[in-house]
């Protein structure tokens, strides 16, 4: 059983901590499963943080090797940690990835780089010298934060993991995902249909390179649902869950694809799935916000979206999805403070942007939202603004023409928000117009 935390016991510990059962069983270079069962029957030395329900795990590196050096087992040696100095670009990238990460990195990989970590056991089979892994963690620390300047950083990162003559087939992976987020609505940077291709054919290059990558099948399934071929898309993922049923990414991508397609519980039980292989990320906990808010559990929805927003109150994305379920619950003066402030921490995202012009629109503040489409109709002249804000705004203003208009658009650029034309709750005064019942069918969602 994992043991309770003695503070005063933990704060003479190294600091060395692995925050999640992903990162033990890459530290062990096991798969979670092994390592979980290793702490139910073997004694495994996991620490629990009861701060929910459900709780959070963490284990200490030291701890870990003394348990291992105890069991007679055929686990093979971690290098050791360098006794010499690090290289000045791997103290850039310890810097760079936080302390608990950069940790778990340099046990992991040491100065060789011949450890796995991100991918776990998928990285380990890999051909990668210690240029292309850290190009591909800087690559993968940019795109977790999500917005547009990092997501750019992070395909430069990410694109110098691959031009190189030892090719490194999580690193596509990675790559094709970057660029699918340069076309969503929050990154807002180019179409879907102008990086979708890319991202496929990125997808593609990590499958052959190694078709037993999990992230690979993951990567190329996202770029088939932004093509609408949802049978593809959800074998891919599926595929992928065979490989390895622990990959939380995979079933938070299938989640959505179920939920926006009406299967609405299987849907969630993936998105819960996510989470509970990977509690600690806030991401899991958003987008499982985002799929109840697109099952119409509104309540629940802003409940899990509350719970981030405690620990961090300016998380973009949870004040943005939070903002959804406020207007669609008819809380509007909530969702106007809570978007007004989402617009001044987001710079004036034009995501951001549109969902407050609908807020405004469905309050009856009708110059406030003109002024916003006015604003956006000015970027757009200059800068790449998506179809989604017009979308929300004309729809908050009932310029039911104007919202059609933008619709069609984002059906031509593919935009990420035609994927919900079946579940999101902003298209239900089109839902009777046949304009919108032949849309439905163009994406195979009718």
């Amino acid at each position: 059983m994992a043991r309770e935390t003695n503070p005063e016991v933990a704060a003479d510990r190294p600091r060395c901590r692995l925050d999640s059962w992903k990162e033990i069983a890459a530290y062990l270079d096991r798969d979670v499963r092994t390592a979980q069962r290793w702490e139910r029957r073997d004694g495994l030395p996991v620490h629990r943080l009861h701060h929910s329900k459900r709780g959070s795990v963490f284990a200490y590196a030291s701890e870990l090797d003394a348990w291992r050096a105890s069991r007679d087992t055929s686990t093979p040696r971690l290098p050791e940690r360098p006794s010499a100095p690090l290289p000045l670009n791997q103290v850039w990238t310890v810097a760079l990835l936080g302390a608990a990460t950069a940790c778990v990195l340099l046990l992991a990989f040491g100065v060789s780089g011949q450890r796995s970590f991100g991918d776990r056991k998928e990285i380990a089979a890999q051909p990668a010298g210690q240029g292309v892994y850290e190009s591909y963690l800087k690559g993968l620390f940019f795109l977790e934060r999500g917005d547009r300047s990092s997501v750019e950083q992070s395909v430069r990162h990410l694109e110098a993991a691959v031009t190189t003559d030892r090719p490194f087939a999580p690193a596509y992976a990675q790559l094709a995902a970057a660029y699918q987020m340069l076309g969503s609505t929050g990154t807002g940077a180019s179409p879907v249909a102008e990086v979708q291709p890319k991202a496929a054919a990125i997808a593609r290059k990590a499958l052959d390179l190694d078709p037993s990558l999990p992230s690979a099948h993951s990567g190329l399934a996202a770029a088939h649902q932004q093509e609408w071929r949802w049978r593809d898309a959800e074998a891919g993922y599926r595929r992928a869950l065979e490989i390895d049923p622990t990959d939380a990414t995979t079933h938070e991508r299938l989640a959505g694809l179920l939920v926006w397609n009406g299967r609405t519980q299987e849907g969630l039980a993936h998105a819960r799935r996510a989470r509970e292989l990977d509690p600690l990320p806030t991401g899991r906990t958003v987008r499982l916000g985002w799929y109840l808010y697109h099952a119409r559990r509104y309540d629940e929805a802003i409940r899990e979206l509350r719970t981030v927003l405690t620990a961090e109150p300016d998380h973009r994305v949870a004040l943005w999805f939070l903002g959804f379920a406020l207007i669609d619950s008819s809380r509007l003066d909530e969702a106007i403070q809570t978007l007004e402030h989402l617009v001044r921490v987001w710079d004036r995202n034009p995501a951001s942007l549109g969902l407050l012009a609908r807020a405004y629109g469905r309050a009856g503040r009708r110059a406030e939202a003109l002024a916003i489409v006015a604003e956006l109709e000015r970027r757009a002249r200059s800068t790449y603004v998506p179809p989604a804000p017009f979308v929300h705004a004309y729809l908050g203003l009932g310029e039911r023409e104007k919202a059609f208009a933008a619709l069609e658009r984002a059906y031509r650029e593919r935009s990420n928000i035609v994927q919900f034309l079946k579940t999101h709750p902003l298209y239900d005064p089109l839902r009777s117009d046949a304009r919108f019942i032949e849309l439905m069918r163009r994406v195979g969602l009718k």
